[in-house]
């Protein structure tokens, strides 16, 4: 893999764009697979197949990086508790997003990122300035806040948990799968404050 990191880098140019984009997209999945199986180092070869992309421009979409790589990558540099580079990451290659969402989707990842350094109440603030621009972002911000709210004991999370229980009933763009999934994932978090809320009374009794 380390062989055909080199030459993709000094050759990627000499392909056509679908070519070399297919040609990484291999050398990635072969190098997750080898991660998942427990060779942990294959980390750095994957951020580096990345970062070559990056620098070759193989993920820009009309003149743009989609906010779904953008996305998937920082998803993947987190997995691997990459902070630092995860952050360098958002703040190089944010800029290169199509400006419609830029803000948005800077502010979206910015707040994973806080809340991944259990930094709750900056996550809070971050996720807060995210307008709706696309609907699965929004659920993601959504059920980030709710964790979020809950873990630093927000004063107004059950307010918060019912908002977003009502949205879900009346969203009509929702499946039955996806319904069923924040559904739960609500009720769970409701269990959990419950408990809590009896740990609390208890203590103080």
């Amino acid at each position: 893999l380390e062989e055909l990191l080199q030459i993709l880098e000094h050759h990627a140019a000499q392909f056509h764009k679908n070519e070399t984009n297919g040609i990484y997209t291999v050398a990635i999945n072969v190098a997750i697979k080898q991660y998942i199986g427990g060779k942990r180092f294959f980390d750095t070869y994957i951020l580096s197949l990345y970062e070559q992309m990056l620098a070759n421009d193989v993920l820009i979409t009309n003149h743009y990086l989609a906010h779904n790589h953008f996305k998937n990558i920082l998803t993947i540099a987190l997995k691997f508790e990459k902070i630092a580079w995860a952050k360098q990451f958002v703040a190089t290659y944010g800029k290169q997003l199509n400006p419609n969402i830029r803000e948005d989707m800077v502010s979206f990842c910015k707040g994973i990122i806080a809340f991944y350094e259990k930094e709750y109440e900056k996550a809070q603030f971050l996720l807060l300035q995210v307008n709706e621009f696309n609907f699965e972002y929004h659920l993601n911000k959504e059920t980030l806040l709710l964790k979020a709210f809950y873990l630093c004991q927000h004063r107004f999370f059950v307010s918060k948990l019912d908002t977003f229980k009502s949205y879900l009933r009346q969203n009509k763009q929702l499946n039955k799968d996806t319904r069923t999934v924040h559904h739960n994932f609500c009720k769970a978090l409701k269990q959990l404050e419950t408990i809590r809320k009896n740990i609390d009374f208890w203590k103080n009794k």
